[in-house]
């Protein structure tokens, strides 16, 4: 605007000075014009040359004064021409019509053509309604269609100037103009609110000021460049300084307006603090996945899945298969994997489930040796195609534990066999083979004959070297399809695939006799018992039926005198057994009896003994010898030890002191504490408990006995060891099993009289008792010598049917061998 007001400035007071030059002229005042026509162009030439800075406040001044300069000289220099006045009237209308509004022109041009008129007729013609007042028609006509048609020009640029401004004050992008030296001309609001300056401060500044001092020298280069025409727009990142003190990531775009001089360029800032941010964020992201995926101690690849061609390895890959990452690059999955294996991969990413889950595969390397692998794999499309990355884990290690926990799982540890659990499914697989296809299967069940006096006289080590011989022997007898375990301590068992009875029985025969040609223990050659039952639908329809009557026929062995083979005939005299002790629980046939125990210090029986019978249901009882070993081999133990536990509860709450014999089968048993526990809550007494196991059971299970003494000692009971002195070779597990009592084997106390082995043997134990501070009780007392000798060697107890023998409990009155004295024995101290 103040370019174009420069203009008019100059082809006004360039019609002027025309004008003055004319013949017709020579009636005005020519000093007066001409001080009008300099001024005007002192005006134009200012204009020129501060129009970049010069504010619309300032162009509107200028404007009225210039209106009121050439009226105010018009009216001064009357007596100049009309015609001159007409000059500086039209160019006084033209500016009013190009700078104001409507109204201000139309107000403007009736100013000044009130005052033309008032210079008409102060002027010298006479003629004033004649020839001036044509004059002042024509001269206001035509300054007004000319102020009109120069409105009419202009007005589609003052709209777009209208607009450009209105989008500079909107615009969410920081735009201005700088002149060549890089100073701000002008600024939007969403730059100056960008670096935190307002817009006249701004004014002040240039475009270094505002930079970050390592980007300065690149700004003014690049500034450079536009303003020497080496480009018409340049664009470059930056760092723009805030009032704040912080520093804003701005992307610069320099643009040169025109070739015109001055020059001036258009400057776009846009914020991309934020951008850059997420960038930043995304690149450390992406490397951050990049060194994830390279430094990955696992291998890992991306392939294409139409092709199978790797497209990127890590180095745990190179590292774990031996090639290069070059020839990786060149290979597919397939030259990873075993030949016989391919198909399987091809089906496997066709099907997608390695996608879902982990797959165990196996991989070769360079080098030709295969391993197993876990595979992962899963989507991850690179460079705009599909792609899969794989994380592939070695497990071998992970396979081979796995292959040897579950040998372990279903092997005995001992000889390598299969144990019970692992052999009866292989039964049930057999039978139900053998009932779809019309067939036959055998089982033989083999218990070892005198293993217990193997342990007790030469130790476990040589019990357990005797066992591993047996499984070998075994082994290298039976056919491939046979299958051979060790179900129990003493007991294996061989399941013969497709075998009659008669067949069965012959191989039983055969197994036995190599076994006496084979193995041999000292100088003693080994046998078993062996029990034989063969798959019948009626008699062994079942697997437990068949394995239970192999079971049996074998005990029936043992009870005819070991070293022989016994045919399953039917359910058994031991089978027959198991239902009579289940119908004895169930029925209550159970009957409990109690021997008497002396106490030599005192002569007064202290407690007793319980022992458990079985009523036949005629009137008689069933001794213990007849019915625990098939309870305790039937696994129908727990349930006569747990009655009887109960019922020692009862009687101790009543006051009574008992000995409660376990079967070394009850010894694990968690149930027997709760019973225990459940009673000394209800009032019964801890010291009136007394739990035995005997000897070589302890021995056997020592951790078992260890844990089962220190519960019931934590209770406050105490813990006796029975039959001791059976089994000398384990001495060592008295240190660590605390038992109260150590009841000397009736072995010992028979033949204490005649024998001096025997004295010698129980003084021992006393003596060995005393070290431990237990007390000694000696069973199978029969005479008044041997208790004379008992107490003599410092012996506590006593015990045997010259104290008193076993009695029914009746019920829970005073017992019938309530504390009283049995003989006149004299007091010893405990010295």
């Amino acid at each position: 605007m103040a370019r174009v007001l420069a203009t008019l400035h100059v082809i006004g007071a360039t019609l002027a000075l025309v004008w003055l030059l004319l013949p017709h002229s020579r009636h005005a005042s020519e000093l007066g014009v001409l001080a009008c026509i300099a001024s005007a162009y002192l005006v134009g030439a200012l204009l020129f040359a501060r129009a970049a800075r010069t504010p619309p406040a300032v162009l509107r001044i200028v404007t009225a004064f210039a209106i009121t300069f050439v009226i105010s000289g018009a009216i001064y220099f009357s007596h100049a021409s009309g015609s001159a006045f007409g000059l500086f009237y039209l160019w006084a209308t033209l500016y009013i019509f190009f700078f104001f509004t409507l109204t201000e022109a139309a107000l403007g041009t009736l100013l000044v053509a009130v005052a033309y008129g008032v210079v008409l007729l102060m002027g010298p013609r006479t003629n004033v309604w004649g020839e001036d007042a044509v004059r002042w028609a024509l001269t206001l006509g035509t300054a007004v269609v000319s102020g009109v048609l120069v409105r009419a020009l202009t007005e589609g640029v003052r709209r777009s100037e209208r607009r450009f401004r209105h989008g500079l004050e909107v615009s969410s992008l920081g735009i201005a103009l700088v002149d060549e030296e890089g100073r701000f001309q002008t600024a939007n609001p969403a730059l100056c609110e960008l670096v935190g300056i307002s817009a006249e401060e701004l004014l002040g500044m240039t475009l270094v000021d505002v930079t970050n001092e390592p980007d300065r020298a690149c700004l003014e280069s690049r500034l450079r460049e536009i303003r020497t025409g080496q480009a018409r727009s340049v664009q470059l990142e930056q760092r723009w300084v805030r009032t704040s003190g912080d520093a804003a990531t701005v992307l610069v775009t320099l643009s040169q307006l025109s070739g015109e001089r001055p020059f001036h360029a258009l400057v776009q800032v846009q914020d991309i603090t934020d951008r850059r941010a997420i960038e930043e964020a995304l690149r450390s992201s992406e490397e951050h996945h990049r060194l994830l995926f390279e430094r990955n101690p696992q291998p890992m690849w991306l392939f294409d899945p139409a092709t199978l061609t790797f497209l990127a390895v890590n180095q745990a890959a190179i590292d774990s298969y031996g090639y290069s990452r070059e020839e990786f690059l060149a290979m597919t999955l397939r030259d990873i994997r075993p030949a016989q294996d391919i198909p399987a991969l091809e089906l496997l990413v066709a099907s997608g489930r390695a996608d879902r889950e982990a797959v165990s595969s196996r991989h070769r390397r360079k080098d030709g040796s295969v391993f197993d692998v876990e595979v992962r794999t899963s989507d991850l499309p690179l460079a705009g195609r599909d792609a899969k990355l794989v994380l592939a884990a070695d497990v071998t290690e992970r396979t081979r534990a796995e292959i040897t926990l579950r040998h372990q799982a279903e092997h005995d540890t001992l000889t390598d066999l299969l144990n019970r659990r692992s052999f009866e499914a292989r039964l049930v697989e057999e039978v139900e083979r053998a009932r779809a296809s019309g067939g036959g299967c055998s089982v033989l069940v083999f218990d070892i004959d005198d293993l217990k006096y193997v342990n007790d006289s030469f130790g476990h080590a040589a019990g357990d070297s005797l066992l591993r011989q047996v499984a070998a022997s075994l082994r290298r007898r039976l056919r491939s399809g046979d299958v051979i375990a060790r179900i129990g301590g003493d007991e294996f068992a061989v399941l013969l695939p497709g075998t009659n009875q008669e067949q069965a029985e012959r191989i039983a025969g055969q197994l036995l006799e190599h076994l006496r040609s084979t193995v041999w223990h000292g100088l003693r050659r080994t046998t078993a018992s062996i029990g034989v039952a063969s798959f019948d639908d009626e008699a062994c329809g079942t697997p437990d039926l068949l394995l239970t009557s192999a079971d049996v026929a074998m005990y029936e062995a043992k009870d005819a005198g070991r070293d022989r083979v016994v045919v399953s005939r039917g359910r058994g005299r031991r089978l027959a057994w198991v239902e009579e002790i289940r119908d004895a629980i169930d029925s209550g046939r159970l009957v409990l009896h109690s021997q008497p125990i002396l106490d030599l210090r005192t002569g007064v029986v202290a407690q007793e003994e319980l022992l458990v019978r079985m009523d036949d249901g005629q009137g008689g009882l069933i001794p213990p010898g007849a019915f625990i070993p098939a309870a305790e081999r039937f696994g129908l133990i727990h349930e006569i030890d747990r009655w009887v536990v109960a019922r020692g509860v009862e009687l101790a709450r009543a006051g009574r002191r008992v000995e409660v014999n376990l079967s070394a089968h009850s010894i694990g048993d968690r149930h027997i504490t709760q019973i225990v526990a459940a009673g000394l809550e209800s009032g019964a007494s801890g010291e009136n408990l007394i739990f035995e196991i005997t000897e070589t059971a302890a021995a056997a299970n020592f951790r078992e006995a260890q844990d089962f003494a220190e519960r019931l000692s934590r209770l406050g009971c105490g813990f006796a060891l029975d039959d001791f002195g059976t089994g000398f070779g384990s001495f060592s597990y008295l240190k660590h099993v605390p038992a109260t009592y150590l009841k000397i084997d009736m072995e010992f106390v028979r033949e204490l009289a005649t024998n001096p082995a025997d004295r010698r043997v129980v003084k021992a134990i006393v003596s060995i008792a005393e070290g431990f501070g237990q007390r000694t009780i000696a069973e199978g007392v029969e005479d008044a010598t041997t208790l004379e000798l008992l107490r003599d060697f410092g012996v506590h107890y006593a015990q045997g049917y010259y104290v008193g023998r076993p009695a029914p409990v009746q019920g829970l009155e005073p017992s019938p061998i309530a504390p009283r004295p049995i003989l006149e024995i004299p007091q010893v101290s405990s010295t």
